[in-house]
């Protein structure tokens, strides 16, 4: 779960950069979390306990859950409506503007995972 939860950070962390490096351009970025989408993605796991885990955690949490195709509904919108221009990296949760963990405003740490990002993955980004 810590490193599921570090990951969910830098996605926060490389959009807000990516927002940063786009400014200029005519490119809108958005960071969306789609909210607890039910699919079976968690009980595909090797192991054991994490497949029970999931499985427990979805019956808990049933009325939470939204089917997939809801759950696309804020991607469609911020991909296709021009009017969402104005909403230009701004994090949304299930369909809401929200603010996201003070420690995923961070530039520094931005700035650091978006350099080992670059060496990781061999792929630089020029903003020329």
């Amino acid at each position: 779960m810590r490193a599921y939860a570090q990951s969910k950070l830098a996605n926060l962390m490389f959009g807000y950069k990516l927002t940063e490096l786009l400014k200029e351009s005519s490119v809108s970025t958005f960071i969306l979390h789609p909210g607890f989408v039910k699919t079976p993605i968690g009980g595909k796991s090797n192991h054991w306990f994490h497949r029970f885990a999931w499985r427990a955690f979805s019956f808990i949490n049933q009325r939470n859950q939204i089917l997939p195709p809801e759950s696309a509904e804020t991607y469609t919108y911020l991909a296709t409506e021009r009017e969402c221009k104005a909403h230009n990296g701004l994090y949304f949760h299930q369909g809401v503007i929200q603010k996201s963990s003070g420690l995923s405003y961070d530039s520094n740490y931005q700035d650091k995972l978006w350099k080992w990002s670059e060496e990781v993955t061999g792929v630089s980004y020029y903003n020329d």
